[in-house]
């Protein structure tokens, strides 16, 4: 069953991505992908798309695009909210890291998963536009989305993007040197 061969190679690529195995994950989704691709279009492929869509962004490599964008054309066919929303999230932060706006592009990804309740895609995209936003020093902004995203991460059990969000948090704090707050944020985490 290639399908389920491909797939299970996108998913030991996030696992190997965990344990610090960077250029193993990278080879191994970059295998799912060619897997994939020789089957009909599937949300599967839309996903493997996406995953090796997120290295390239990772290393800057200006190929994060194409895949995203495939993978959102994929989804947006089959209507796979929650691969559509991680592939406009790679795609946004893309461009943040290089210096281009992709601030719409990143809540469009909230927009989706939300309508969609794709609880991880929308943690996702909480915790990375409450890093844009606190990365701009938009302090009011990024503390009205804090508290909507960690209130959405606690309500659906997010600890991962909770986690993410409390770190940034404590980072801006730091910036602002109000440390009493960043040291009992620190506890929280």
């Amino acid at each position: 069953d290639q399908t389920r061969v491909g797939d299970t190679l996108r998913y030991l690529s996030r696992a190997m991505w965990r344990l610090c195995r960077g250029a193993e994950a990278e080879a191994t989704a970059a295998s799912a992908v060619e897997v994939l691709e020789s089957l009909p279009p599937t949300s599967e492929l839309a996903w493997a798309y996406a995953n090796l869509a997120a290295f390239r962004m990772f290393h800057g490599d200006a190929e994060a695009v194409p895949l995203a964008r495939k993978s959102a054309e994929l989804a947006d066919l089959l209507g796979d909210s929650s691969v559509l929303s991680d592939a406009l999230n790679t795609e946004a932060c893309y461009r943040i890291n290089i210096g281009e706006d992709g601030e719409a592009l990143l809540r469009e990804a909230l927009h989706v998963a939300m309508a969609a309740q794709s609880e991880e895609q929308a943690g996702r995209a909480f915790a990375n536009l409450h890093a844009v936003l606190a990365g701009e020093y938009r302090l009011a902004e990024a503390e009205r989305c804090f508290a909507e995203a960690i209130a959405y991460c606690e309500e659906h059990d997010m600890a991962t993007y909770g986690t993410c969000l409390r770190g940034e948090r404590t980072h801006t704090l730091g910036k602002l040197g109000r440390w009493d707050e960043a040291e009992s944020q620190c506890l929280d985490i």
